[in-house]
């Protein structure tokens, strides 16, 4: 029996992202619901869990990092943030020193694992 409308062959849900805290650093998050505010004609809201966090947040989409949204490289890095990079042919974390956008550069502070 046919419905006549076409399923997704792709959810967004379950997605991973970096997610836009209140300190304006990026954490790694997991959209589990997308929101169309007025009728589907005001801007689209996603409820991700932050990972490391209990509860679920509201975000709009230029808060969010990753496939299909804000690319990486148009956004400011702040002074703290954790980030992950492969270094040796491994990933692994580091926290940002600075970064410099306008010259495409950013100093690391990484601890080797071994």
């Amino acid at each position: 029996m046919s419905t006549g409308k076409r399923l997704a062959k792709r959810s967004i849900l379950g997605t991973r992202v970096a997610c836009m805290s209140e300190d304006g650093k990026y954490y790694p998050s997991i959209i589990c619901n997308v929101k169309q505010m007025d009728e589907g004609k005001g801007p689209t809201v996603y409820t991700v869990r932050v990972e490391g966090e209990h509860r679920r947040r509201d975000v709009r989409e230029s808060d969010l990092v990753g496939s299909g949204f804000v690319n990486v490289n148009s956004v400011k890095l702040r002074s703290g943030q954790k980030v992950y990079i492969t270094h040796n042919q491994r990933e692994i974390h580091g926290a940002v020193l600075y970064h410099r956008p306008n010259i495409d550069e950013v100093l690391i502070s990484i601890i080797n694992p071994e």
